[in-house]
């Protein structure tokens, strides 16, 4: 049954990174919304969640549909205590990046299919990342993007927010489905150190473009 959720309001950071070749790293945080489909077990609303993500940049992309799919190294959730890490077992990468006209005109994304996790009493199916804009200006082309401008995609706390961290699943021992939604409240990234000068200048150069945007 579809229930309202109830979500904190959103203060995004800049998903900022290296503009050098290397590992690209973000963070990230927010709060889940309980019930969207079938509750999601033992999860109370208002519940946090962080995490983070890393990726190689740059990288040649592989035609996904629509889209531009890519590799990421590794994806960590940390919920109600406990700590979940991945790997893209996705052949051609699970990251999605999208920049053409249609609906939505941007949209960057993490896919994590799951098998053996359980949540809150809900096995999960897969976890999903998404950052979605409707103005086209986030990104610039289907190319990994090398710097991110989290607060550049839509937000829009409640079911129709269309920036997300969504949990799929079932409850365990069932084939009923569960689904619960997150809005973040940070997603920002955390430089390897090796390329921390090259991502400041990458957040100073995103900055600047940003504000000639706005102009």
């Amino acid at each position: 049954m579809m229930r309202s959720l109830t979500t904190a309001l959103i203060a995004v950071s800049a998903l900022a990174s290296t503009a050098a070749a290397g590992t690209v790293s973000h963070s990230f945080s927010g709060t889940f919304s309980v019930g969207i489909f079938g509750g999601f077990g033992t999860m109370v609303d208002g519940t946090p969640f962080s995490g983070s993500f890393r990726y190689q940049h740059p990288q040649v992309g592989t035609p996904a549909g629509s889209a531009m799919a890519y590799r990421f190294d590794d994806f960590e959730l940390e919920i109600l205590g406990n700590t979940y890490s991945f790997t893209d077992t996705i052949a051609n990468g699970g990251i999605r990046v999208y920049d053409k006209p249609g609906f939505p005109t941007d949209y960057f994304s993490l896919i994590i299919p799951t098998t053996g996790v359980s949540i809150a009493g809900i096995e999960l199916r897969s976890i999903d990342f998404v950052l979605q804009q409707v103005a086209g200006t986030a990104l610039a082309g289907t190319d990994l993007p090398s710097s991110v401008n989290a607060a550049a995609f839509d937000h829009m706390p409640g079911p129709s927010n269309p920036s997300f961290l969504q949990l799929l699943g079932s409850p365990v021992g069932t084939t009923d489905f569960a689904l619960v939604r997150g809005d973040f409240d940070v997603a920002s990234a955390v430089p390897e150190p090796a390329t921390l000068a090259a991502a400041v200048f990458g957040v100073v150069a995103g900055a600047r473009a940003v504000r000639r945007r706005r102009r």
